[in-house]
């Protein structure tokens, strides 16, 4: 029998939904709130930016968002092949729902971990 080897998926890094581009290292993760919302696609906003800053941006995924549900996406992030001028998308392939995390909690804890310095490995 032979075994199947996975090549293993780099670690998402957060990002504010203003900072993506098309040359945004994949894979990436986004806190937002969902604006509009049909199966396979939804709207959404970023809620971990400051106010009157936020982006919007069109997420690709496989099940259906719900309008006003706070989640945290992990995905790629694509431009139009066809029509290289239309905005990125994220192709999404994984959603956590996190209605009730405390944003404001949640933005101390990213602004320690960018602090941290890694450990050196010997």
């Amino acid at each position: 029998m032979t075994q199947k080897q996975f090549s293993r998926r780099r670690p998402a890094k957060y990002y504010k939904v203003r900072e993506l581009s098309k040359h945004t290292p994949n894979p990436v993760r986004i806190i937002c709130i969902v604006v509009e919302s049909r199966p396979g696609a939804a709207l959404v906003q970023d809620i971990c930016d400051e106010m009157g800053k936020q982006g919007t941006i069109t997420v690709t995924i496989d099940e259906e968002l719900k309008v006003a549900e706070r989640y945290i996406l992990t995905g790629d992030i694509k431009q139009n092949q066809e029509n290289p001028d239309e905005d990125i998308r994220l192709i999404a392939f994984s959603a956590f729902g996190v209605t009730s995390l405390d944003i404001n909690l949640f933005k101390e804890v990213l602004a320690l971990g960018e602090r941290v310095k890694p450990a050196s490995r010997g």
